[in-house]
């Protein structure tokens, strides 16, 4: 079985998230080891198993029923599991972390996301995550992000950027 199946497997009712998501999504180059996921409970968990490898359980301050918003389900072989959005796995980092918006330096540079997935980004998807997050922090930097990213997607659709100059 896939390690996202497992994850699931080891902790039911969880989603896989955070870098792990990001990874499997393009959206960051790095190789990632462990498989992190957010859960529904009020304690960090890991697990490590010889066969699959190192997996963590992350609580997060989410709104009532808003858990599985911009998660999607997808087949992995045989099994099925849930994963992150890029988008929501990027906020559930932010959650985690407790990070205070400060430009795109952290998202870029920080987590080497490159600008072309940011300006990928719909309305829609920032509208969808609105209301996710309890703290009024993480949903300030949602906003901050969204500003950014349709303030680049202005600036590139301005200056011709995206030409074959």
């Amino acid at each position: 079985p896939h390690p996202f199946a497992v994850a699931q497997a080891l902790v039911p009712g969880s989603y896989v998230s955070f870098e792990t998501a990001l990874s499997y999504h393009g959206w960051i180059p790095e190789a990632v080891y462990t498989t992190a996921s957010v859960n529904t409970g009020r304690k960090t968990l890991t697990r490590d198993t010889e066969r699959f490898g190192h997996f963590s359980f992350h609580p997060l301050a989410i709104a009532p029923y808003q858990f599985l918003v911009s998660v999607d389900r997808i087949g992995m072989g045989k099994s099925v599991a849930l994963v992150a959005q890029p988008l929501r796995a990027l906020m559930d980092l932010v959650a985690l972390r407790k990070a205070n918006w400060a430009g795109l330096d952290w998202i870029e540079q920080g987590l080497r996301i490159e600008r072309s997935r940011l300006t990928a980004l719909q309305r829609s998807d920032f509208d969808a995550l609105r209301d996710v997050y309890k703290h009024r922090q993480v949903r300030l930097f949602l906003s901050a992000l969204e500003q950014a990213v349709m303030g680049l997607r202005q600036s590139g659709s301005l200056s011709g950027k995206g030409t074959d100059d």
